[in-house]
């Protein structure tokens, strides 16, 4: 039997700075789940990017933006 394998994704990175009150929120669930902050952002940046796609919004932001 053959089996595929699936690709592994690539990560790009690139700098964000958050409000010192978001940062905070953000170490003390990472600390309480024990879940990398970088996953937790990635999660919600995820999560965020994909409602603003069922929501219609992208495309209205896409009209303002131009």
């Amino acid at each position: 039997m053959t089996y595929k394998t699936m690709p592994e994704p690539t990560y790009r990175q690139f700098p964000m700075r958050l409000e010192a009150s978001l940062a905070d929120a953000l170490d003390r669930y990472s600390e309480a789940t024990n879940i990398p902050k970088t996953t937790i952002s990635r999660i919600a940046l995820t999560k965020f990017l994909n409602e603003l796609e069922k929501s219609g919004a992208r495309a209205v932001l896409q009209q303002v933006c131009k």
